[in-house]
């Protein structure tokens, strides 16, 4: 299940793994010459079954929405 959630949106990684009944903690990486880099949050890393995940901004295609 859980490559399954590699290049999700944060968002929908959430939802899937709630459903399934994993509380995931998540960490937010972000590059070090662009730390206020817009864009959508997708999945990089899953962890310990889904328990950690780490998402990283990328840039907006069209039609996609800002990340929070």
């Amino acid at each position: 299940m859980t490559l399954h959630l590699l290049g999700l949106p944060l968002e929908k990684a959430i939802l899937r793994l709630r459903a399934a009944g994993v509380e995931p903690h998540i960490e937010i990486s972000r590059a070090p010459r662009r730390p206020q880099q817009a864009g959508a949050l997708r999945v990089v890393r899953v962890r310990e079954g889904g328990r950690r995940l780490t998402a990283c901004a990328f840039a907006l295609r069209v039609g996609e929405e800002k990340a929070p």
